[in-house]
């Protein structure tokens, strides 16, 4: 349809009304290209062009103080972000820089700022945290090449020796900007794993910049490290505004009975949702589920699968079918509208679904927690569906598959346990 639109669509003769607009064709392709787009990037797009975000960005201090957005997962902290980037960006005095750590969600961002035909934000405006303090390391000789997760022993110390020795050299005044144009505004999201080293690196290299931060309220991926965001202008939000309210509902039973300290308001969450407990995973079942989505105007794009590491019993029918983002080959190019994602759990952050399959969640965190990781960790996932959760058991007596059974019993009319053959409301 787009290929047709920008070869036919094109003015007959000099009294066409057409004319009288030059822009005309390119903004109908754009409206188009809008249209065309994945549901949940369309209703994000909606959002940010609504007024409902503005009483929050009212509360940001507009000059010489730096923000903080504090909320838990899916009270909408990067949409409010995104927001006041672009916004920002309109005044062409200003120079925006867009941080933060998921390659995925940094895709979804730049794809999503393309749709407002102002252009003010670009690919340029955007990187992720590490590949910007890596690229000042390689700047100062401090590596020759970059650190990469996948063929580093250990990324983490590895990354945080390569830091530390560039924070000697930010804090000895021998170093430059090294950026150009200089940052007039550093916006970082996910920044509760921000340590106070880089922090300092950047007030240090950039002390005229402002900072606008989304801190995640227990959702730090890092396990040392960590910054703090104390003594800092802050804004809470506590909707949500991702979950339909029928699986925050269902979240915010499984975090009461974890005794986590977790909870959303769904009071002003859009009504409906639906939860799905099974006990196996195959083609017609997922087949199934994007007939359901499609139905709703969505695209394939917008079903999200996750899974742990070692974890991928239940992929073989449909691993041909889908975006791989496991991969990192594959995270160099964003996936199409007809391919579903899959990514595994520790890269979900700040990524979303309307249909969200968690592949053998129960065995993945109670191997976590027996390693003493935390359990409120399970929330991200959980907090990643709009509408339909489906969470795939392990088929183990476990504590974490417990809860979920026990969460399920509180909600009948949306919650269904199906097992092989037979399906049962709680």
């Amino acid at each position: 349809m787009l290929d047709i639109v920008a070869t036919r669509f094109l003015p007959r003769d000099m009294h066409d009304p057409l004319k009288s607009d030059s822009n005309t064709r390119d903004r109908l392709l754009h409206a188009f290209h809008l249209t065309t787009a994945p549901a949940i990037l369309r209703s994000k797009f909606e959002l940010l062009c609504s007024e409902s975000l503005d009483p929050y960005l009212n509360c940001i201090t507009p000059q010489n103080c730096d923000t903080a957005i504090k909320g838990r997962a899916g009270t909408g902290k990067t949409l409010l972000l995104i927001k006041e980037a672009i916004n920002i960006a309109n005044d062409p005095d200003n120079e925006v820089l867009f941080l933060t750590y998921n390659h995925s969600l940094l895709a979804d961002i730049k794809r999503l700022t393309s749709y407002f035909s102002s252009g003010s934000l670009t690919d340029d405006n955007f990187k992720t945290i590490d590949s910007f303090f890596q690229s000042l390391m390689q700047r100062h000789h401090i590596i020759s090449s970059p650190i990469r997760p996948d063929s580093s022993s250990d990324y983490e110390a590895e990354y945080y020796d390569a830091l530390s020795r560039l924070h000697e050299i930010v804090i000895s005044d021998e170093a430059d900007s090294l950026i150009s144009p200089t940052p007039t505004h550093f916006i970082i999201d996910e920044a509760q794993d921000i340590s106070n080293i880089e922090r300092e690196i950047i007030f240090s290299l950039y002390p005229a910049s402002e900072m606008l931060a989304a801190v995640g309220i227990d959702q730090p991926m890092r396990k040392s490290n960590i910054g703090t965001w104390e003594n800092i202008h802050t804004i809470n939000v506590k909707s949500c505004r991702r979950m339909f309210s029928n699986v925050a509902l269902f979240v915010n039973e499984v975090a009461a009975i974890l005794k986590c300290d977790w909870h959303v308001d769904c009071s002003k969450a859009f009504p409906g949702g639906k939860v799905l407990l099974l006990d196996r995973y195959d083609r017609d079942i997922h087949d199934d589920l994007l007939r359901q989505q499609r139905k709703h105007g969505c695209d394939d794009y917008d079903m999200l699968l996750l899974t742990g590491s070692q974890h991928n019993q239940y992929l073989s029918d449909i691993i041909n079918n889908i975006y791989d983002g496991r991969i990192t080959e594959n995270r160099k190019k964003p996936p199409a509208d007809n391919q579903p994602r899959l990514y595994h759990y520790q890269s979900c952050r700040g990524i979303e679904g309307w249909t969200v399959v968690c592949l053998g969640l129960d065995a993945y965190y109670e191997e976590m927690m027996s390693k003493n990781d935390k359990v409120i960790k399970m929330m991200m996932p959980l907090t990643r569906a709009i509408d339909t959760l489906v969470i795939v058991l392990s088929g183990k007596d476990n504590h974490v598959s417990q809860t979920l059974l026990s969460a399920a019993e509180s909600f009948p009319d949306f919650v269904t346990i199906s097992r092989h053959d037979s399906s049962t409301k709680c």
